[in-house]
Formats: C-alpha cells, sequence, structure tokens
C-alpha cells in the first residue's frame, strides 16, 4: 500500500519500485480507469502494470498507490479485506493526537509513547495508548477509533479490538479488518491534515519515517539510497501458522 506522488511521467521514480519503465515520456493518450475516472498515461498504465506484477506474483496480495495531486488510485485488489496486523494502531495514534490538540493531556506524556510504538511497532504501547484515548475504557476507545476511521472514509475497515490483546477486549469475537485503499485514505487523510493541524499532521508523519532500522524491509527496501523520496509508514504484524 502506498501513498506518493506519481506525475508528470516521472518514470525513474517507478522504476526504482520496480514498476516501470511504463511508457514513453511524451506518449499522451488519456486513459479510463475502473469506476468512470479518466487520468493521463502514468496513472492509466500503473493500474495494468500492477495488475500484471501481482497477477504475476501467483500470492494472495493486494495493492493500491493513491496519487496525492489527484486523488486518484491504481489498485489490485485494492477493496479486498486483509489481516492489517498493527498497522490499524495509526488510528490509536491520530485519536491521542486529537485528544492533545483538544486540550485532554499534555504532549509530553504521550510523545515517547507514540514514538516507541511507531519505532518498534509495539502492541504493548498501544494498548497503553487506546486505553488512554478511551479515558481509561478500552471499549469506549475502540468506539472512537471507529469512529475516526469513519470520518476517515474507511468504510470497509473494522477495528475489533487492540492487535494481539484480543482477549482482554473484543467488540464482535472477530479479527481487524481493512483493505489497501483505506490504508491509503488514512494516509490521505495524514497528508491532507483532514483529522488534525497541519503541524500535528505533520509530526505524525516524521515519526512514521523513524521506523527501527530492522523493521524497514517493506516500503523503505524499495527506496534507493540516493533517492530524494522519504518513506513513512506504520508497520504490522501477523502469526504464521507457526506461531511465529
Amino acid at each position: 500500500m502506498i501513498v506518493g506522488r506519481f506525475c508528470g511521467g516521472d518514470w525513474a521514480a517507478l522504476t526504482a519500485l520496480g514498476l516501470g519503465p511504463l511508457m514513453p515520456a511524451g506518449q499522451a493518450s488519456v486513459l479510463r480507469l475502473p469506476g468512470g475516472r479518466y487520468v493521463g498515461p502514468d496513472m492509466g498504465v500503473l493500474q495494468d502494470r500492477l495488475q500484471q506484477i501481482v497477477t504475476a506474483s501467483r500470492l494472495n496480495v493486494t495493492a493500491a498507490i493513491l496519487d496525492l495531486s489527484t486523488g486518484v488510485t491504481a489498485e489490485a485488489g485494492g477493496d479486498t479485506w486483509r489481516y492489517p496486523g498493527c498497522t490499524l494502531n495509526m488510528l490509536v495514534l491520530m485519536s491521542v493526537v486529537r485528544d492533545v490538540v483538544n486540550g485532554a493531556y499534555p504532549f509530553e506524556y504521550v510523545n515517547a509513547d507514540i514514538a516507541y510504538t511507531i519505532r518498534n511497532s509495539s502492541a504493548d504501547r498501544s494498548l497503553q495508548l487506546l486505553r488512554l484515548t478511551g479515558g481509561g475504557d478500552l471499549a469506549h476507545g475502540v468506539e472512537k477509533v471507529n469512529a475516526l476511521a469513519a470520518e476517515l472514509g474507511m468504510t470497509s475497515t473494522v477495528y475489533d479490538h487492540v492487535p494481539a490483546f484480543g482477549h482482554l477486549y473484543s467488540v464482535a469475537n472477530g479479527p481487524n479488518l481493512t483493505t489497501a485503499n483505506d490504508a491509503n485514505r488514512l494516509s490521505a487523510g495524514l497528508w491532507n491534515h483532514a483529522m488534525l493541524p497541519p503541524d500535528w499532521s505533520q509530526y505524525l508523519i516524521e515519526r512514521m519515517t523513524q521506523v527501527k532500522p530492522g523493521l524497514n524491509y517493506l516500503i523503505p527496501a524499495g527506496v534507493p539510497k540516493d533517492a530524494t523520496a522519504i518513506a513513512a509508514h506504520k508497520n504490522g504484524y501477523l502469526q504464521d501458522n507457526s506461531g511465529t
């Protein structure tokens, strides 16, 4: 799931991500994406190329790339439900920061915990923050997180419990669910300051660039060391069949 800006035929950036070269820069046909959206050749061809990559991989994966400058998405199964692991804890952090903005508690009280949650993908620390934003009540914290997801337009997302702590509180004794497109809606909400003032949105985005080096094997691994691009992301983990 990538939120980025691909416009003006930025073929070098796409190639760095393993998605190009896609089309000569001078070719300017207009293409139609699902839903009747008409866009330039970069996102249109990216849509086809992304589907080719997912199909060829033979893996059960989905992907969505959102162009923040136009709001257009290229996707392969972008609305398919997925288990997000701790990725959805980003909603908890947004709820906590909004509490700070509203004067519920001081920034200094949560800054270190927010940083630790992102850097280490810590479910333990997220549990503490969820209880905090819920006023000491996990059930209320879960309610606030789902309300926040709804405000962001994440209509296919269900936050049922704190990842790794379903035994403590569960709305329906079911899994947490989201989609690639909803994950991009969350990131776009930060980028566009939909939920927080600009300085606080920027604070969380910057925190998402400070993931522990050993966890940077996903999106940042595809960004060349000499590139000007900066990857900001929130990891999520799931148990495999062996319990790891």
